[in-house]
């Protein structure tokens, strides 16, 4: 599976945010459970990489 980096600007506030969460965190579970490395979640800062979902 290729990978993508998809890059956005916050156009909501954080309790319309959050409430899809849960549901984004169950859709990234999928191609997960078929093999795929598939990660989800914030860039972190330079030399970090443990934000994920």
């Amino acid at each position: 599976m290729p990978w993508f980096a998809k890059i956005e600007a916050g156009i909501v506030d954080k309790a319309t945010f959050d409430k899809y969460v849960p549901a984004h965190k169950a859709y990234v579970q999928d191609p997960i459970a078929k093999g795929h490395k598939a990660r989800s979640g914030y860039c972190p800062p330079a030399g970090r990489r443990d934000v994920t979902i």
